[in-house]
């Protein structure tokens, strides 16, 4: 091939079919480079309450996305931003990106990424997708935003032994609250359930 394109792989390629290509291999990687390397960059972002995401294209080398980068594109994570909702902007930018880039091969900038700023994140969902009704209310605000994503399951909360699925929530100030049991029942009614959190 003259050269290789990979968006949303999750396969690694090998360096015997990257050295194949005239031009290499380009990725499009849902996360910006190098603070967000691995797996699920949107749900991490929301979850670490960042002010921004994007796209960053880059060669692939041996490793995973460590390879010189091309070109980011950023986007504004909005506080009504979910995974789902995210995914579909950086998916917008990769699409323009790409059209971009077809009309500038084979000359593509390559700027070597800042190793001091890496940061790694695995497939595992984060704390296995299940809350802590210990966090604060905007930690739990993040992390439902950030496990929406269906058809996956939202995010997970023990309530009474039993699991439950949460999809939205909204804060609510209650100062009939014992501070030592986060996660009790405060109300519950035909269409919501108010629970205490750690704040």
């Amino acid at each position: 091939p003259d050269i290789i394109f990979s968006c949303n792989y999750n396969l690694f390629i090998p360096p015997s079919i990257l050295d194949s290509s005239k031009y290499g291999g380009l990725n499009f990687h849902g996360g910006i480079l190098p603070y967000y390397r691995g797996c699920m960059s949107g749900v991490w972002s929301i979850l670490n309450n960042e002010n921004e995401s994007g796209v960053t294209l880059h060669y692939m080398d041996e490793n995973l996305d460590t390879g010189d980068i091309v070109e980011i594109r950023k986007v504004k994570i909005l506080p009504s931003d979910t995974a789902i909702s995210l995914y579909e902007k950086v998916r917008i930018l990769s699409y323009e990106l790409f059209k971009e880039i077809l009309t500038k091969l084979p000359v593509l900038p390559r700027y070597k990424q800042d190793t001091k700023s890496v940061r790694y994140y695995d497939r595992k969902l984060p704390n296995n997708g299940i809350l802590n009704w210990n966090w604060t209310n905007s930690k739990i605000l993040r992390f439902i935003r950030a496990m929406y994503f269906p058809p996956f399951k939202p995010a997970e909360g023990i309530i009474h032994g039993k699991k439950i699925f949460i999809e939205k929530c909204v804060t609510v100030n209650n100062k009939n609250i014992s501070p030592s049991l986060p996660g009790n029942i405060l109300e519950e009614n035909y269409d919501h359930i108010i629970i205490q959190t750690g704040n």
